[in-house]
């Protein structure tokens, strides 16, 4: 009903609200709101249908609108305690919780008060029971980027909450983002001193960023709080590893296992730990059980191969490290390829090293069980994104060329392998032993279910074990001095407090002078920057969505047809689609909403073709009984309230020719029927309207020239021992794989360089930039660690910078080796490695 109409018909305002009240009860919602806009037309201010229509805005999911119309509703009428509640709750729900704070003061200074606003005061104060329930189900269905967003508006709304920061760093956690989860940790450490489980989480994220003497300090506070925590000790048991003090770290899997027997994980770490250590004893059978004698030095006097095949009673024997230790990427159940005249394009091969083959079944039997270690490893974390930064497919063709080229030194140098060592090999394989001990037919079986003869795995095992013998070889000759190893002890312990210069492109601004030819210069080279984005105005028609009047039913059939076919809407990305059953409730309401949508669609649709011979939308507009209504000029990335978040959408509207009129198209929760009515072509900016923008564009890229420049001249004064002024000094700190220096940030270069500092060389070498800050570095002071631990923890130095320097040995004969030899890879595996290292 139009004002028109209510003057003609003798309506009041105040009974076109009546009726528009009662309409809006019964559901016919389209007509109220038409009601509702025609009083607005005579009356913009009217509170009443202000209200109202915030109240059919929210409905509808267009928060935004809701809002306004509820503000202007308050500032018509303030007296009116609903105004005040819908405002507030219109407000929280689009996330402006200090606004909302703020009224809500001012609304109880005037004498607010009732049970809907204490409501709303406990909205603002703590979590609702249905955000922790929806957080609850969210990790449940394993979605946990949306568990992210819903934890960020959680910690918006209650900036002083715990809970908050807590789940929202578990859930960055849970996608691998340990780099982002730390300051959701450290805030929920901060508001909750006392909680165990917060101090063991952010010690966790600690350490795996790298940080870990403060994820040892962490770990030990969660176990002050709670002295029986398992899981804080498995983190403090992986932080000490990781600082290799592997003894202290086997006493907290130990610890962790005594309170929770079954750790599996904390099981499985102590086991290798203390097999790497030799701790795990060989458990020989007697000549009895086993009908074979040992020699005077315990080994078995048997050959192996005979042995596995043949004799169907048991042995035993330990878990050795076999040559993947430095090496490869995984090694269990590798069938070596042999010797053989296939070519590297062949579908058989995956490479030819030298001549010899490492066929493609070797490939694919070592990438299957790589992916596997991978998932186990990262659980929930590992993603396809993770996957490919992990290049999981060329590292195991990398690993089993590089096996190739160690097992051809092996047999260029005349190395051997015994029986008695294959047999240890074979026998120690936990997969291989039954209540301890080795079973010949679970070899069978799991040689069989790996496509494997044992032929093959034997022969595999021999290979891999020269290829170790090839590796000792290499790595044999390399020494670790007493000098290197109290180097690594003080870089690791020792604090320095360095002096530095810092500049911005802010601090030196004002010494940059621009002049009129510069800006009229580079508005000429780069007048493409500074177009004026396109614009259109709009007529259209909304045909928004209508609630059910009645239950809407669906069978079974429909309901699986439908997820069958939207299947990805409800997959967390990297993972399996969950069960129908556990998102049935979400299918449903999906299923409803289609059918609702599809309903508007035929409707538009219909009402445009009844009048497909007539002018403009206004025919349309009557058909239908829905008002048409008409936008100001806008661009695309600047669309009225309505068109918010609707790309697709506004991306039609573009498309369609001036005076076109386009549709019946789809929107999150209407329908729209179109027509352009004016538009205003891209084009170059006016000089005048940018000059501002051009001239602080300049100001910005010569400043920072020039900031620069200032701590070039700094260092240069630096290492001349000349004064500079303005230098500052940081805090003591230690050494740390994020390269964080206090004051300064994160520069792992600088790191590196400052902890090598010594008499005569204090000033880096160059200057560093972080921050949007240069630096020009030297040493304050160096405070010495003591040595009463060196002498403790010297095995684990040792031990260290023995692997390391191992390690480079190897990569520098594989680099020759691979230089060297004729490799030939499979082209389509190639395709398939080089495809996915440039997949985004």
């Amino acid at each position: 009903m139009s004002i028109p109409d209510m003057q003609e018909s003798a309506i009041t305002p105040e009974q076109a609200i009546q009726q528009a009240i009662s309409l809006h009860k019964e559901g016919r919602l389209q007509e109220a709101e038409q009601i509702y806009c025609s009083i607005l037309e005579s009356d913009p201010n009217h509170s009443v249908a202000n209200h109202n229509l915030g109240t059919l805005a929210v409905q509808s999911e267009q928060l935004a609108a809701g809002v306004q119309f509820f503000k202007t509703a308050l500032e018509a009428d303030p007296l009116v305690a609903q105004h005040w509640l819908s405002y507030i709750d219109a407000l929280i729900k689009t996330g402006k919780y200090d606004l909302a704070r703020q009224l809500l003061t001012e609304g109880r200074a005037r004498g607010l008060a009732g049970e809907s606003a204490d409501t709303l005061d406990e909205q603002l104060a703590n979590p609702a029971l249905d955000e922790i329930n929806e957080l609850v189900a969210l990790f449940n269905e394993k979605r946990y980027s949306e568990a992210e967003n819903s934890a960020r508006r959680l910690t918006e709304r209650l900036p002083e909450h715990g809970f908050g920061w807590k789940v929202l760093g578990v859930a960055l956690m849970a996608q691998g983002l340990a780099n982002g989860a730390l300051e959701p940790f450290r805030k929920a450490v901060e508001l909750l001193p006392m909680d165990a489980e917060s101090h063991k989480n952010l010690g966790n994220t600690l350490q795996l960023t790298g940080q870990l003497f403060k994820a040892e300090a962490s770990c030990r506070r969660a176990l002050e709080l709670k002295p029986d925590y398992a899981e804080a000790f498995f983190v403090l048991g992986n932080t000490l590893k990781n600082l290799r003090r592997e003894s202290e770290a086997e006493e907290c899997y130990a610890r962790a296992l005594q309170i929770e027997p079954d750790f599996n994980e904390a099981d499985g770490i102590l086991n290798t730990l203390r097999k790497e250590q030799g701790h795990l004893l060989v458990k020989k059978s007697s000549a009895d059980k086993t009908g074979i004698e040992s020699d005077a030095k315990g080994t078995l006097a048997v050959n192996p191969i005979e042995f596995f095949r043949n004799n169907k009673e048991k042995g035993i024997g330990k878990m050795i490290s076999l040559v993947g230790g430095l090496i490869f990427f995984a090694g269990m159940f590798v069938m070596w390829g042999n010797v053989g005249s296939g070519k590297s394009g062949s579908l058989t091969s995956a490479a030819m090293v030298d001549g010899k083959e490492i066929s493609m079944a070797t490939f694919n039997n070592s990438y299957s069980k790589n992916l596997e270690l991978s998932k186990a490893r990262f659980g929930a974390a590992f993603t396809p994104e993770l996957e490919r930064k992990l290049a999981i497919r060329k590292a195991t063709l990398d690993a089993l060329i590089n096996s190739e080229l160690l097992y051809g030194s092996s047999e260029r140098q005349g190395l051997k392998v015994s029986n008695e060592e294959v047999i240890q090999a074979v026998e120690a394989q936990p997969v291989f032993r039954k209540n301890g001990e080795f079973d010949l037919e679970l070899y069978r079986q799991v040689l069989a279910r790996n496509n494997q003869t044992p032929k093959q795995f034997e022969n595999g095992q021999k290979k891999e074990l020269l290829a170790r013998k090839a590796h000792l070889a290499l790595t044999a000759p390399v020494q670790v001095t007493d000098q290197e190893m109290k180097n690594l002890y003080h870089k690791e312990r020792d604090q320095l407090v360095l002096s530095y210069f810092a500049v911005t492109p802010e601090n030196v601004r004002k010494d940059i002078k621009v002049t009129e030819a510069e800006i009229a210069d580079y508005y000429e080279k780069s007048r493409k920057l500074f177009m004026l984005p396109e614009k259109i105005a709009i007529s259209y028609i909304r045909l928004g969505q209508v609630p059910e009047k009645t239950p809407v039913s669906f069978s079974q059939q429909e309901i699986e047809g439908f997820y069958n076919s939207n299947f990805k809407r409800y997959q967390v990305k990297g993972e399996n689609p969950p069960p129908l059953q556990q998102v049935k409730s979400r299918v449903i309401k999906d299923l409803i909403k289609e059918k609702s949508m599809k309903g508007l669609l035929e409707k538009a649709a219909d009402a445009r073709y009844k009048n497909s011979g007539k002018t403009g939308l206004k025919p349309v507009s009557d058909t239908l009984g829905i008002p048409l209504k008409k936008s100001r000029m806008f661009a695309a990335e600047a669309p009225p309230q309505e068109f918010i978040g609707e790309k697709d959408f506004i991306n039609k509207l573009f498309s369609l020719k001036n005076g076109e009129i386009g549709g019946p198209f789809e929107a999150t929760n209407a329908v729209y029927l179109v027509q352009v009515s004016g538009r205003e072509p891209s084009s170059p900016a006016l000089l005048s309207t940018v000059r501002a923008k051009i001239e602080e564009r300049l100001r910005s890229e010569k400043s920072a020239i020039h900031a620069r420049k200032k701590a070039e001249e700094a260092l240069l004064k630096l290492s001349q021992g000349f004064p500079v002024p303005q230098l500052r000094e940081t805090d003591a700190f230690n050494y740390n794989l994020n390269g964080r220096i206090p004051g300064i940030g994160e520069l792992p270069e600088l790191m590196e360089e400052a902890f090598l500092f010594a008499p005569g060389v204090e000033v880096a070498k160059k200057i560093y930039g972080a921050n949007n800050q240069w630096y020009a570095v030297r040493l304050k002071e160096r405070k010495p660690s003591s040595e009463a631990d060196f002498e403790r923890v010297k095995p684990d130095l040792m031990k260290r910078i023995m692997g390391i320097k191992q390690q480079q040995v190897v990569e520098t004969w594989l680099a020759t080796e691979r230089a060297r030899a004729k490799i030939e890879i499979n082209a389509q595996l190639a395709a398939a490695i080089a495809k996915e290292s440039t997949t985004p």
